[in-house]
């Protein structure tokens, strides 16, 4: 049994790991760097939700980096750990939900923060991509999976703000409200 056990794990580790130097070599070779993270689960906490206390508001850090134009226009998706950053451990990823393609990270000054507000969860997301200045530039409000009707309020609330002051055209063109739950 516990060879049976140790085979199994091994197998795993050999490809999780080439799945990794798959990703990495992909990454480099890639110029537009379209990299996606693994879709998370969502804990969701089962109570009331504070849009004073449950939303955290920011712009995103290396949008011009990440971003395109395929990008421009609203998104929902998550922000989560990404632990594939070779540049900062605690880099906290936004990622649109549909593919989970990184468009994105919370800045660095926001960090301590941010970890502090979230406890390090994987939390749902709503947020637009534009153009200023001639570089891509984003938003995104996070917010605690409190649970599914404040989730639903508060990205619409959103997705009608993104419509009254950028148009229909920077809705997004897909939108899924279905998260993996624990």
């Amino acid at each position: 049994m516990t060879k049976i056990v140790f085979i199994s794990l091994l197998a795993f580790l050999c490809f999780y790991g080439a799945s990794l130097i798959k990703t990495t070599k992909t990454n480099k070779s890639n110029p537009s760097n379209k990299r996606s993270l693994p879709k998370p689960f969502v804990r969701m906490l089962n109570r009331e939700g504070d849009p004073d206390e449950d939303e955290w508001y920011t712009y995103i850090a290396g949008v011009p980096y990440h971003g395109s134009t395929s990008d421009i226009g609203g998104f929902t998706g998550y922000v989560l750990n990404d632990l594939f950053n070779e540049h900062d451990a605690n880099a906290m990823a936004v990622c649109r939900g549909n593919d989970m393609k990184l468009l994105g990270y919370i800045p660095a000054k926001e960090l301590s923060e941010y970890h502090e507000w979230s406890d390090g969860w994987p939390m749902p997301c709503v947020g637009f991509i534009y153009i200023e200045d001639g570089q891509y530039r984003g938003r995104v409000k996070i917010l605690r999976p409190c649970n599914e009707e404040f989730l639903q309020t508060e990205f619409s609330r959103y997705l009608q703000w993104i419509k009254d002051n950028y148009g229909n055209e920077y809705l997004p063109k897909t939108m899924s409200m279905r998260f993996n739950t624990e």
